[in-house]
């Protein structure tokens, strides 16, 4: 009879454990599907309720059963329009509450949404099955949230500006009067895309499409020391890599996005607001983004701005560009 000391009988036991929990976080990372926060010990004496639930009226609920965060500022009289404001990535809307005070200010109903997986929406955080998903969200919120008797128009940052071409490209946005793009996310940064993540996002996407890459360079967001203190200490600011199959995903919609701009956006009128000290996207982007809309373009080049704009110390002067522009566009 072959007996083994207790030494091996623990290292053995530790072996296996290992090699289990391995296994579950590998499962976890080749599932592609997000997780829901829906009870799983529902029983004959509880009810689910049929769409927005009366007790939490700031969410909707999507095509995927996900519930989907929004807020809304509004003006003091009747709006002029609405604003729909879309975030961009790893953030969420609630970032957004000086800009949306200032265009409320300015007469405008203003919506906005955390993106699925983002903020205080639910899925796997920084995760997206499909890019056309946020599309999707995004064009439901502008459905059953903004008035259906006033212009609207998209207002997107980053990879939200990025949502937003494609948003306005799909045709699905009722009285889209005009787009405003802050820093859009149109073309790979090569020092952060580099080959080998880009080879690792598309090769993984499929296999692994909750994988955690590398992070955002959260530093290079602002200027205002202040603005990447609360970003990090924000619970709802995903601070983890960016994930496999987002990658792949984001690289889809931006290799898209210009074709979409020359084809399916004729007649939009764009404004362009973009940082020349953005070290995140090249403003070279929203140049040539520029050059390839089908419809009226303003570009905007703000001197030694970063990343985020509307969290900028100069950030006055973009939400003026931004109230200037829609009140243009409105007479138009």
């Amino acid at each position: 009879m072959v007996s083994f000391s207790k030494e091996t009988v623990i290292a053995s036991s530790a072996v296996a454990v290992g090699v289990a929990l391995l296994a579950r976080k590998v499962r976890a990372l080749s599932d592609a599907k997000h997780a829901t926060t829906a009870f799983a010990e529902r029983e004959d004496c509880h009810l689910t309720l049929p769409g927005p639930h009366p007790l939490f009226p700031e969410f909707e609920v999507n095509g995927q059963g996900l519930r989907i965060f929004t807020r809304a500022w509004k003006p003091a009289t009747a709006p002029k329009a609405t604003v729909l404001l879309v975030h961009g990535f790893a953030e969420h809307s609630g970032r957004y509450g000086a800009l949306g005070a200032a265009l409320a200010a300015a007469g405008y109903a203003v919506v906005a949404l955390d993106h699925q997986g983002h903020g205080r929406s639910e899925g796997c955080r920084g995760h997206v099955e499909r890019f056309a998903h946020y599309v999707d969200d995004v064009a439901q919120i502008a459905r059953r949230r903004c008035a259906p008797d006033l212009p609207l128009f998209l207002c997107g940052h980053s990879m939200g500006a990025q949502v937003c071409i494609h948003a306005a490209a799909s045709g699905r946005v009722a009285n889209l009067r005009g787009v405003a793009l802050s820093a859009p996310a149109v073309e790979p940064d090569p020092e952060m895309a580099t080959p080998l993540l880009v080879f690792l996002a598309r090769k993984l996407s499929n296999a692994l499409p909750k994988l955690q890459l590398d992070p955002l360079p959260s530093k290079y967001l602002s200027r205002d020391a202040t603005v990447i203190e609360q970003y990090l200490n924000d619970p709802l600011v995903y601070t983890g890599g960016v994930r496999a199959r987002f990658g792949a995903e984001m690289l889809d919609a931006m290799a898209a996005c210009f074709d979409l701009a020359k084809r399916e956006c004729r007649g939009v009128p764009l404004l362009l607001l973009h940082g020349t000290g953005d070290r995140v996207i090249d403003p070279g982007g929203s140049t040539r983004l520029c050059d390839a809309w089908a419809g009226p373009t303003q570009l905007e080049l703000l001197p030694g701005e970063f990343h985020e704009i509307f969290n900028e110390p100069g950030r006055e002067r973009a939400y003026g560009l931004l109230v200037d522009w829609l009140g243009a566009t409105l007479l138009a």
